[in-house]
């Protein structure tokens, strides 16, 4: 996990600390190989999901498919630097909004066209790898219309540069 990714999650907690403390959470691409939202955020109704076994992963998923217990159960999904690996976004979207509740928060951040490093990733039976990027644009317009935009923007440095998104599941 980047630095300046540590910094938005401690932030996006200090903001919204009261809802976070009492919300059930799903980490959706929670493979924790350098630090995970879970370290920051708390963890008495957290769980982690990835379509790979490891560290931080309560439940092995395959891609776009979120087993029935789990759908429409989370107050709040986080994904760490996991969406730039998905070569079917609309999978990845669908995870998102079959795991939230109803008006549940979405909390995501992901390399933007401006970042330039490509990233490594555990080794997976499906090979993704690190070749999907959207503008922010782009991405809200992707996430509508079952995701509305609260927050976007641009984080980073000159040579790390990701989106940071909160939204909400309309309905």
């Amino acid at each position: 996990m980047h630095p300046s990714i540590r910094r938005e999650l401690k932030r996006f907690y200090r903001k919204h600390k009261d809802f976070i403390d009492n919300a059930s959470i799903a980490e959706l691409g929670a493979l924790n190989m350098n630090g995970s939202p879970r370290d920051y955020l708390p963890q008495a109704d957290y769980v982690g999901f990835d379509i790979v076994n490891g560290k931080g992963i309560d439940v092995k998923i395959e891609p776009g498919v979120i087993p029935p217990e789990h759908q429409g159960k989370y107050d709040l999904v986080v994904s760490s630097s996991s969406f730039h690996y998905c070569p079917q976004p609309e999978l990845y979207k669908k995870q998102i909004v079959d795991l939230l509740k109803p008006h549940g928060l979405l909390w995501i951040s992901m390399c933007s066209p401006q970042c330039k490093r490509h990233h490594s990733t555990s080794k997976n039976e499906y090979g993704f790898k690190d070749c999907f990027r959207m503008t922010r644009k782009e991405l809200r317009r992707f996430l509508r219309p079952e995701i509305k935009d609260l927050e976007c923007r641009l984080a980073g440095d000159g040579h790390h540069q990701d989106i940071i998104y909160l939204g909400q599941k309309t309905c």
